[in-house]
């Protein structure tokens, strides 16, 4: 029978450490592979965002390379946390070469004696993810579409013999090639004031000003003393 304790020590907002401890069975000889573990926690994940109603992610190379390479400089290191490369999470992810319009970040770090399988190291991660606020906003971060995992072991000096310590990089994205591309054009003959979003915009007459962004936008105006609000496809111009 196996025995756990899981104690969870939070960080930054996007970013959670996880020490797990779980007897395994004396037997065990073979070392579970990272490889195995990546794609059991990229689908636990979908599968999560699936039972909350929102679409699955698609793993990427670029935000995979990114996702990896900072799960072994943390494994090599032992330094924990969102820049202890000097970097940010945005950063690593355009080195990688992926120009993003949104970047999240879980990380994590789980330690098992023995050889525990790809879904029980998987599910420790998602389980202490899951619980935690920001790092549950990361998973059900609504407009992302790309998924990156990293995944690096270290038998780091502090653990008992045989035991192993899993350092997890989840790393969520969309492409600044999927962003809301649109236009606010004034027709009237005096200056236009309107919103998107929370941002406030003055609008000299018969100009047109171009908007990017990576959500859906919501612009609001009043004509005449009346609120008019727009939610503009991607591409449209709104005349105003």
């Amino acid at each position: 029978m196996r025995e756990g304790i899981l104690k969870a020590v939070f960080g930054a907002a996007a970013a959670v450490a996880l020490t797990v401890t779980v007897a395994q069975a004396p037997n065990a000889v073979a070392i579970t592979s990272i490889e195995a573990i990546q794609q059991t926690i990229a689908e636990q994940t979908n599968a999560y965002r699936q039972r909350e109603g929102l679409k699955p992610l698609v793993r990427d190379e670029r935000l995979q390379e990114a996702a990896n390479a900072y799960a072994h400089f943390m494994a090599r290191t032992g330094q924990y946390g969102h820049k202890v490369d000097g970097k940010t999470p945005a950063q690593r992810v355009g080195q990688a070469g992926y120009d993003h319009c949104i970047v999240r970040e879980n990380i994590a770090f789980v330690e098992f004696t023995g050889n525990p399988t790809a879904k029980e190291i998987a599910a420790r991660l998602l389980s202490g993810w899951i619980s935690s606020i920001g790092h549950r906003k990361n998973l059900k971060a609504r407009y992302v579409t790309g998924l990156g995992i990293g995944v690096a072991r270290s038998d780091v000096k502090d653990l008992p013999r045989g035991a192993w310590r899993y350092y997890a990089v989840q790393v969520f994205a969309k492409p600044i090639a999927d962003a809301f591309r649109f236009a606010v054009r004034n027709t009237r003959g005096q200056p236009v004031e309107y919103t998107v979003d929370s941002k406030s915009f003055s609008l000299p007459p018969n100009t047109t000003h171009k908007h990017l962004q990576c959500s859906p936008p919501l612009i609001k105006t009043k004509v005449r003393g009346e609120q008019r609000t727009y939610k503009p496809k991607s591409g449209q111009t709104i005349d105003l």
